[in-house]
């Protein structure tokens, strides 16, 4: 039963492609190449979509960014090496931020307010942790710092 349908598909697929050369080769080759010019991004496609470059096997699709990005050029250039002495500034202007500060303050607002970039937050809040210059209560995005 199985062999009957293999070879049963395999005569179609035969005559099929057969068919196909047949009519390709007794176009004229005007025909085929006015066809081709008509359509540069091929039959069927849309001219504005971008054809998707095949993935490898396991490779994700990219993430759609949820909010708009900061700049292009922002986000994908390197933040520049940073000395001990500057990252400890970086943790005391922190520890300053929250001294006059009761409530508390969290990461995104830390940052807005000493206008750091996205990326020098959780080192900043690290050593500034460790060297327990602050606390902390709370988790994840809930997190609130507090001056000791």
């Amino acid at each position: 039963m199985v062999n009957n349908l293999q070879s049963a598909i395999f005569q179609r697929a035969q005559s099929f492609a057969a068919d196909i050369l047949h009519a390709v080769r007794s176009a004229p080759l005007e025909e085929i190449l006015a066809e081709g010019a008509a359509r540069p991004n091929g039959a069927g496609r849309p001219a504005s979509r971008a054809v998707a470059s095949p993935r490898k096997r396991g490779e994700r699709l990219p993430r759609v960014a949820s909010r708009a990005p900061v700049s292009s050029q922002k986000a994908a250039e390197r933040l520049p090496r940073r000395s001990k002495d500057e990252l400890a500034k970086t943790a005391a202007s922190v520890a300053q931020l929250l001294k006059g500060v009761k409530d508390g303050m969290r990461a995104e607002d830390i940052r807005h307010k000493l206008g750091l970039d996205v990326r020098e937050v959780p080192r900043a809040l690290k050593d500034a942790l460790a060297s327990k210059l602050i606390s902390k209560k709370g988790q994840k995005r809930a997190t609130t710092y507090f001056y000791r």
